[in-house]
């Protein structure tokens, strides 16, 4: 399923709506979840929940009108932090234009749009509104479709068969995560940009045709404990209370102290103490780091242990 974030101006509202009507059907197949500011609950804070779901978001439409370029928070907030996911290859940015607009001097200048005919949905050229809607829902299916084999081609650089070929070493995977569910996100975001560049990557999502059936107490002990090069470790006041991350944490503890090596690389999310951690251990910081640069980094570690 993928993650829809729709930004556009207040006044647009009522053409998101319909939109967001036409593509129900996909909604309810749980091929897609949308969200925009419209979802807002009361009591909620705009920014802080306008930015995480952001962050959550695989492709970010920006719907583009006269009033978009005036309007502060789309433009200065979501547009701006939309640009730095795409950067980052972290989300993909579909311009659409709910009037005429020119892309020129903008920063979407190069970014495709759709419909890829350039007309506003609201144009007169079309037949009626509810043309200009199949064409829209038509383009996107097929963007859709793209985000899908890429993620699926990066299951499959990471199944058990691509990750554990015959006649390599009984370390399945270069690089373990073990993390509270509360911190999945940003956990989710290091694994596809590891994903991206190569690395192979036990994240459960990833595996979870391989997990099924299986003992998991069992299985994720071999994972931490014989299968995997380095287990990144995110540490949060989440982790520190969950069974099943004090089990992780036990297994990798383990092969840290039988290899006699650094094993462990920490990540901090907050200052709590995870028994068994000496205060001495080197971490780094995911809250000055973003997936991107976080994966990067881990991607570094792994090519000068290798050297």
């Amino acid at each position: 399923m993928k993650n829809l974030y729709f930004s556009f101006a207040d006044e647009d509202l009522d053409a998101i709506r319909q939109i967001e009507k036409s593509l129900k059907p996909w909604v309810r197949q749980k091929k897609i979840l949308i969200w925009h500011r419209g979802l807002l609950k009361p009591g909620d804070d705009l920014r802080k929940t306008a930015m995480d779901k952001i962050e959550e978001a695989n492709i970010i439409l920006i719907f583009l009108s006269r009033y978009y370029l005036s309007s502060d928070f789309p433009y200065d907030e979501e547009l701006s932090r939309a640009t730095e996911l795409r950067a980052k290859k972290l989300a993909t940015i579909i311009p659409v234009f709910l009037s005429p607009f020119r892309l020129d001097d903008s920063p979407l200048t190069g970014i495709a749009p759709i419909p890829s005919n350039h007309k506003a949905l609201t144009s007169k050229d079309w037949p009626d509104f509810d043309h200009a809607l199949s064409v829209f829902s038509n383009e996107l299916s097929i963007v859709i479709e793209n985000e899908e084999k890429i993620a699926n081609k990066a299951f499959q650089s990471n199944s058990p068969e691509q990750a554990f070929p015959k006649g390599t070493s009984s370390e399945r995977f270069q690089v373990g995560l073990s993390f509270a569910s509360e911190d999945r996100t940003y956990v989710k975001r290091v694994a596809e940009s590891l994903s991206q560049k190569g690395v192979s990557v036990f994240f459960d999502e990833f595996h979870q045709v391989d997990m099924w059936g299986k003992d998991l107490y069992q299985h994720l002990n071999e994972v931490y404990k014989s299968q995997c090069e380095y287990c990144v470790v995110f540490i949060s006041e989440y982790y520190s209370k969950k069974l099943w991350t004090k089990h992780e944490f036990r297994s990798a503890q383990t092969k840290a102290f039988k290899e006699n090596r650094e094993y462990i690389l920490p990540v901090r999310f907050d200052e709590t103490e995870l028994p068994g951690l000496n205060d001495t251990i080197g971490y780094l910081d995911a809250n000055k780091l973003t997936p991107y640069e976080l994966a990067g980094l881990i991607q570094t570690k792994l090519e000068i242990s290798n050297k």
